[in-house]
């Protein structure tokens, strides 16, 4: 359960508190474990350089002791020196029991006892103080940690045998680990308060600087409306992820911008088109509510009309609604392996049944399979058909051709018709475009034929070419990808 509520609290968490978060607990685990390893490498430290000089001074008095057989306190502060080590030294004539000696005992416990002597450094002001006994010694150079008055002690003890004595040397000094690793512990809980204080504040200007081209991105998103898509998001700056999601952010806008534009224009052009049919047939109606009634000739010129805007109106209605399912993905495309030559041969003959006063010619140069849906194709075919049937003269030749070449399918649908300008061509898929409505006012259409053209070809695989010079004709050349014929 409280593992459940900490995810919960983390994933409800701001960004900016997750990365203080996150950076300050980072800072501040560095500098505590910093700190330890600090403080634990000071405490080996200081313990090696008591137990050396517990070393050094043990040495200083085996020399001594070496070196003359008279050894006394004065010798032993000489051969110490100023080490600020405390030791004793026991001389015994018969040391049989040495391993289990007590030391550390008071100046002087041994006097009365025969054979037996004892040397120490010990301060004047506690000479008459009894220690408290340190323990058994087990073996020589050991180094032990004892307590006087609260205050820890290094110990070490060492068994020396030279000619007929033999030496008990204890030597211990207080280790400065007590005190200063007190001090030093202190400090260093204050440094990491500190340090952890202003990890956190540094996450928090981290997490600040990180996350504001983030708040750009927000204040740039909420300022932009349906009136007003030409804001962007400054790209300038280093080449990180920040600047990579701006770049992205950017592109989203500048489609969304583009779709817009061409919704709006399509909701015009549509309006406009509609329009048009709309305002004939009210005044044609009008006419006759006025006039036709009793005049047959403008009852039929009215009624003529009607029909034929009516017509203008059903066939522009239904290409919306084409385009519109396309839009949205709504059309099925049943593709299978079809013969192209078949499908165009099927709309040749259906021309050549038709009054067009156009000369048709049908160049059947190769077999060519595609993956198509053959009724899409035909009615691709029937727009070519139609718009060079419109701007084809009288006695004009259209002709289709059907080939391969490159491993793909290719059909054309040429006329020599009044031409397109070069200028044109890249315009004359766009919805409602028509090119040179100044001439071609008088000539039926829409301006959605090839924009539904080219949704065919491409849900079809396929891709468009055109051709054109003015006053010559128009070749509009589609190729699909070729596939196997089917054996049998």
């Amino acid at each position: 359960m409280l593992k459940m509520r900490k995810s919960k609290f983390l994933k409800n968490m701001r960004i900016a508190n997750r990365v203080t978060l996150l950076y300050g607990s980072m800072f501040s685990i560095t500098i505590i474990v910093i700190s330890a390893i600090l403080w634990s490498n000071s405490s080996n430290i200081n313990k090696s350089i008591v137990q050396n000089e517990l070393l050094e001074a043990v040495s200083d008095i085996k020399t001594y002791i070496a070196s003359t057989d008279n050894l006394t306190e004065e010798g032993m502060e000489e051969a110490i020196g100023n080490k600020s080590v405390f030791a004793s030294v026991t001389i015994m004539n018969d040391f049989a029991k040495k391993d289990t000696m007590h030391i550390g005992i008071p100046k002087g416990a041994f006097e009365n006892e025969d054979n037996i002597e004892h040397i120490s450094n010990f301060p004047e002001n506690d000479s008459d103080r009894p220690f408290e006994p340190f323990g058994m010694i087990r073996r020589d150079n050991e180094f032990r940690s004892v307590y006087i008055e609260e205050n820890e002690y290094i110990l070490m003890s060492v068994n020396y045998n030279i000619g007929n004595k033999d030496y008990k040397i204890d030597a211990f000094k207080m280790n400065i680990d007590s005190k200063y690793m007190e001090v030093l512990t202190i400090r260093l809980i204050i440094i990491d308060l500190v340090g952890i204080v202003i990890a956190f504040l540094l996450a928090r200007y981290i997490s600040h600087i990180m996350l504001k081209r983030v708040g750009n991105i927000r204040s740039t998103a909420e300022r932009i409306s349906v009136e007003d898509l030409s804001r962007r998001i400054p790209i300038d700056g280093p080449d990180d992820e920040m600047k990579e999601l701006s770049i992205t952010f950017n592109s989203m806008i500048d489609r969304l911008e583009n779709s817009f534009k061409s919704q709006t224009q399509f909701v015009s052009d549509a309006s406009h088109e509609l329009r048009t049919p709309i305002s004939v047939i009210k005044g044609y109606a009008s006419l006759i509510n006025r006039w036709g009634k009793k005049d047959p000739e403008i009852l039929q010129e009215s009624i003529d009309s009607i029909i034929s805007e009516t017509d203008h109106m059903s066939q522009l209605v239904e290409k919306l609604l084409f385009l519109a399912r396309g839009d949205r993905h709504s059309l099925d495309v049943n593709r299978s392996d079809i013969c192209l030559n078949t499908v165009v041969s099927e709309v040749v003959k259906d021309i050549d049944v038709m009054e067009t006063g156009k000369y048709v010619v049908f160049e059947n140069i190769d077999e060519v399979f595609i993956n198509a849906d053959s009724n899409f194709i035909k009615q691709l075919l029937w727009i070519y058909t139609e718009n060079a049937i419109k701007y084809t003269g009288e006695n004009g030749k259209i002709t289709f051709r059907v080939y391969k070449k490159d491993n793909k399918g290719y059909f054309e649908v040429c006329d020599n018709g009044i031409g397109i300008d070069e200028s044109d061509i890249d315009k004359i898929f766009d919805r409602f475009y028509r090119a040179d409505k100044s001439r071609n006012k008088d000539i039926a259409g829409t301006g959605l034929g090839l924009s539904i053209a080219k949704w065919i070809v491409s849900n079809n695989d396929g891709e468009i070419d055109v051709k054109s010079e003015k006053g010559k004709g128009t070749v509009f050349i589609n190729s699909f990808p070729l596939v196997s014929r089917k054996e049998g």
